[in-house]
């Protein structure tokens, strides 16, 4: 799991609660600029300031052999 935050990414550490991480920096993005904590790989406890102008993106990979179909279909399946 990553959480880009203004362009810098951060790397969570297993175990997290990615839906916590989520919510508490949405409640943080609506109200007065205030620190949201959560720890990185390594075991780093990050604190970082979160505005309504912050720009967040989170990224969840799926696990090795989910076995979800792929984004593009197998090239046998073209219409060429």
């Amino acid at each position: 799991m990553e959480v880009s935050i203004d362009g810098t990414t951060f790397v969570l550490e297993h175990g997290q609660n990615i839906e916590d991480v989520k919510r508490r920096i949405e409640e943080a993005g609506n109200s007065p600029p205030r620190f949201v904590e959560f720890v990185v790989r390594g075991g780093l406890r990050m604190s970082v300031r979160i505005t309504s102008q912050t720009r967040v993106t989170v990224c969840v990979r799926p696990a090795a052999g989910a076995g979800d179909e792929p984004l593009i279909p197998p090239l046998s399946e073209w219409d060429l």
